[in-house]
């Protein structure tokens, strides 16, 4: 019997056993959100000026370890999900979530990619959807820190800098890792037996 446990805090707590309608219906959102990856920085047809969004993503348990992320104003929480992903060369296989507060769990807050329509129809609440979150409309500003979870089951927790927001010209398609630092973290650690 395969167990699962969710916790958001007040919000949803359940078990279930690997046969239960509710628990293959959310086991199938990984095959859902895929694990797209984006080649890194292609060209462009042509230079074109743009406001660039400059994030540097760091692992909350490791501080020799970040990755700076060159975005467009047009990209979504969806294009950084993935951005982040490729420049750890990790698999994006599983659920995720942004809390612009910095705060995990905080529903306020959060952008997910969850499917609304099966989260509506279990009674889970409600989040904005990563897919339709574009970056321009956060308003942030340099020294603004997002949340960034993946993976509820893991809890890989890291955390979203601004770093810089300025027109430029760019002749790459966004986004595009610019920095790093620190050998990626391996995204399935080996269990002891």
């Amino acid at each position: 019997m395969l167990k699962i446990h969710w916790r958001n805090c007040s919000a949803f707590d359940w078990r279930c056993d690997d046969d239960n309608e509710v628990f293959q219906k959310v086991r199938g959102l990984g095959d859902m959100i895929g694990s797209r990856k984006r080649s890194s920085a292609r060209r462009t047809e042509e230079p074109r000026r743009l406001t660039v969004y400059q994030f540097k993503v760091s692992a909350s348990r490791r501080r020799d370890l970040y990755r700076t992320i060159a975005i467009g104003p047009n990209n979504t929480l969806e294009d950084l999900h993935f951005a982040i992903q490729e420049a750890l060369d990790w698999d994006a296989d599983h659920l995720y979530s942004f809390f612009l507060s910095g705060k995990v769990w905080d529903r306020d807050t959060e952008y997910t990619q969850l499917d609304h329509g099966l989260m509506l129809e279990y009674g889970l609440p409600r989040s904005r959807d990563t897919r339709r979150a574009r970056i321009r409309d956060f308003g942030l500003r340099p020294g603004a820190n997002i949340l960034y979870l993946f993976d509820y089951g893991d809890k890989h927790i890291f955390t979203v800098e601004l770093l810089s927001k300025r027109r430029q010209v760019v002749k790459a398609e966004l986004p595009v890792v610019i920095d790093q630092r620190g050998k990626s973290p391996q995204q399935y650690p080996d269990i002891p037996e």
